[in-house]
């Protein structure tokens, strides 16, 4: 099925599983290891988000350049959000009212309104952004291109930093 991604819940009871070919997110049950229920999300799903305080989880879908909504008490995709081209990840902020989700073919973010199901914002990174997180007001996002990780205010939507990594930088680990 060429998993491509995946996120735990909280309580890591839940693992939740992006399956490239089967355009599907499993759930997947770590104490039998085996598979819950799989949810049809779009074509091409490259990336999964979780939302913090556990209610959503986002998929991205890179063929059809949108991204799906999951509500984790319906399992089953309620909506599917246009983006901008090949979206290849995603990260709720704090509050889970807004999905930012980091296009890689146009080099920008789609900031996205949970409760309208609809792109609000749309924010310009540069180079091929890989990888975003927000961490506190601040949403970090790897550029590969240029070797660099862009800073965004989240409540403003500005971008107040640039950060010059290594080669292409591709993810964040955030410490806990």
């Amino acid at each position: 099925k060429k998993p491509t991604a995946m996120v735990s819940n909280k309580n890591r009871d839940r693992i939740y599983v992006v399956s490239n070919y089967a355009n599907t997110v499993d759930i997947f049950n770590p104490e039998n290891n085996q598979i819950i229920k799989s949810i049809e999300v779009g074509p091409s799903p490259t990336s999964v988000a979780i939302s913090n305080l556990g209610h959503y989880l986002a998929v991205t879908n890179e063929e059809s350049n949108d991204v799906s909504l999951i509500p984790l008490k319906f399992q089953k995709e309620t909506a599917r959000i246009k983006t901008g081209i090949a979206p290849n990840g995603a990260a709720f902020t704090l509050d889970d009212k807004f999905l930012w989700v980091i296009n890689g073919g146009t080099a920008d973010i789609s900031v996205i309104s949970v409760s309208q199901e609809d792109v609000v914002e749309t924010i310009e990174t540069e180079g091929y952004p890989t990888f975003i997180t927000i961490i506190g007001s601040r949403a970090y996002v790897t550029n590969y291109n240029t070797h660099a990780i862009t800073v965004i205010d989240t409540q403003n939507l500005k971008v107040i930093d640039k950060i010059y990594t290594g080669l292409g930088p591709v993810a964040i680990i955030p410490k806990e």
